[in-house]
């Protein structure tokens, strides 16, 4: 199964409100207007979204408001607490210690079986091509994963666009492996 993994577009960002509340920025980016470009090419079985405003409305965006959008809590991102203003850090923090929960963040590796589970679910129904639009934080997991690191890199991470698209290849042994990485990724390397 081909997994086109998409991370949401720039969100308005406010300290008033929960990160999963964020409304997105109302100004069309370049980067936005050219994954639209490249998404509306490809015929995929199921488009599927995180439950988080921000990504439920950059699929609008994408692809239209029609009634096709599937809803999967396998794809939240990563359970965050309250806004922090030391938010690199704490990422970075997380991302060291994977089997860990700091700062009553989730910890990553709890976040990435999710996110593995909701994609062997979608596998299960024999579809070959979809999209799932999340987040910045769980496709740096996902991205690791499918390169075989222990874990993902705070840089990485830092270099994933809003939005930004990486696509992987789920195996019938259910392995991952990186087909296309994220533009801000791979424009760095």
């Amino acid at each position: 199964m081909r997994i086109h993994f998409v991370r949401h577009c720039r969100p308005l960002k406010s300290s008033k409100f929960q990160a999963k509340l964020w409304p997105l920025d109302p100004l069309v980016s370049l980067d936005e207007t050219r994954l639209k470009h490249q998404l509306h090419a490809l015929t995929f079985d199921r488009i599927v979204s995180s439950e988080e405003h921000k990504a439920i409305e950059t699929a609008g965006r994408l692809f239209g408001h029609g009634g096709f959008l599937a809803i999967d809590p396998h794809f939240n991102e990563l359970q965050r607490g309250p806004f922090i203003e030391a938010y690199d850090e704490q990422v970075q923090a997380v991302f060291r210690d994977p089997a860990v929960s700091i700062a009553d963040w989730e910890p990553a590796e709890t976040c990435l079986q999710r996110c593995l589970t909701g994609l062997k679910g979608l596998m299960d129904r024999k579809l070959s091509l979809i999209c799932v639009v999340g987040h910045g934080l769980q496709g740096a997991l996902l991205r690791a994963q499918a390169l075989g690191e222990p874990y993902a890199e705070h840089s990485a991470w830092k270099s994933i666009r809003m939005p930004d698209r990486m696509i992987v290849e789920m195996t019938a042994d259910r392995s991952l492996s990186l087909i296309e990485d994220f533009s801000g990724i791979a424009m760095r390397n």
